[in-house]
């Protein structure tokens, strides 16, 4: 038969073939978290090993999934998203562990969400369901005590490591932070959320050459021929 061929889409995170990829911030924990702020009621957000062995390395950020009300942010560093019109598919990317509080098949007693901000921490953003290209919401929280009831969130008990992929494309233009926000209702303790190896990145063009000559012109005016 006659000879054919495809190329496949690129996965969600990960750049199409002809591109390159560029790193906007990457955060593995490792080196002390410099800029990551956390606070909230209850907050228990801190560096450690966690529920489970790390993603990489031997560092992550946990929270506790408590038997009480609590309501715990984790922030990151200000991340200035360039306005380049170079930049394609710019996206936040984490791993992420958890053993939280599920209700039943479809909703949350206790669960975790992610917010953006463009203000400097002053407002926060709900990222909706929409945004998320991989590992989506598992259902709205429906512990009533719970500060985050109504609203779509994550609450895997457990979910292995899994990486989230997160579509920032409305962002290209600002400087932004992020914030992991875990809600718990007043009763039932789980281990908690884990999160790892945080990056946001884009896809651009690949560089050129800085010169290139195929002498196809003919015009080789620039060049010099001398003897040693």
């Amino acid at each position: 038969s006659a000879a054919w061929s495809f190329t496949t889409l690129a996965l969600p995170g990960e750049c199409a073939i002809g591109t390159r990829t560029v790193v906007h911030f990457f955060d593995d924990f490792e080196t002390g978290a410099i800029g990551w702020t956390s606070d909230g009621i209850g907050n228990t957000w801190a560096l450690g090993s966690g529920v489970t062995e790390p993603h990489s390395g031997a560092t992550v950020y946990h929270a506790d999934d408590v038997g009480f009300v609590t309501d715990q942010v984790l922030m990151t560093p200000p991340i200035v998203l360039l306005p380049d019109p170079a930049y394609t598919a710019i996206n936040l990317q984490f791993w992420n562990y958890q053993e939280l509080e599920g209700g039943d098949s479809s909703d949350c007693f206790d669960g975790g969400v992610l917010e953006v901000s463009t203000d400097g921490g002053s407002s926060w953003t709900y990222l909706p369901p929409g945004v998320m290209q991989t590992d989506p919401y598992d259902g709205p929280i429906g512990g009533s005590s719970n500060p985050l009831y109504g609203i779509d969130a994550w609450c895997g008990d457990p979910q292995g490591w899994l990486r989230s992929v997160v579509d920032l494309d409305a962002y290209v233009e600002a400087t932004v932070q992020f914030r992991f926000r875990l809600g718990t209702d007043s009763s039932v303790a789980r281990p908690g959320w884990d999160i790892d190896d945080v990056r946001v990145q884009s896809c651009v063009p690949p560089e050129g050459p800085f010169f290139a000559d195929g002498f196809e012109s003919g015009d080789t005016t620039s060049w010099t021929n001398t003897m040693p």
